[in-house]
């Protein structure tokens, strides 16, 4: 009987089999970062508490591709942002639902845009994240 210690397996994760360079590892602080600038609002404001929709929409931008870039769980994501893993998983939903409705509904206002707009809006953010772009 031997005390192995079992290794993570980040292969198992959407992107099976492909080995990212050291170019394109992303993490969960390069996309806070990518996001914040992207749209144009503070990282501390990204990460805080309030719930104003100039900030609610980006941060729910930023932790669906948090969730879809990163190996990392749903606790861990959670950490990166000061939240609960639940909060992420709401993120997750509202996003979701923004990709095929278009809707998004916070407590006070409510947000149209069409699912092609906020797909879009999603990959320009993942592309520049993926890139590397300073110019976000």
């Amino acid at each position: 009987m031997t005390n192995a210690i079992e290794m993570p397996n980040f292969l198992n994760h959407r992107n099976k089999g492909a080995i990212p360079s050291t170019r394109s590892i992303v993490t969960v602080k390069g996309i806070i970062d990518g996001t914040s600038k992207f749209f144009n609002v503070p990282v501390m404001e990204l990460i805080s508490n309030r719930r104003n929709a100039n900030l609610v929409f980006p941060r729910h931008i930023a932790m669906y591709l948090a969730k879809k870039l990163t190996p990392y769980s749903l606790p861990t994501i959670g950490r990166r942002f000061g939240k609960d893993h639940t909060t992420i998983i709401h993120a997750l939903r509202k996003v979701e639902i923004m990709m095929t409705t278009g809707n998004y509904t916070n407590n006070r206002r409510r947000m149209t845009h069409s699912p092609a707009e906020v797909t879009a809006i999603i990959a320009e953010v993942e592309r520049k994240i993926l890139s590397g772009d300073d110019e976000l």
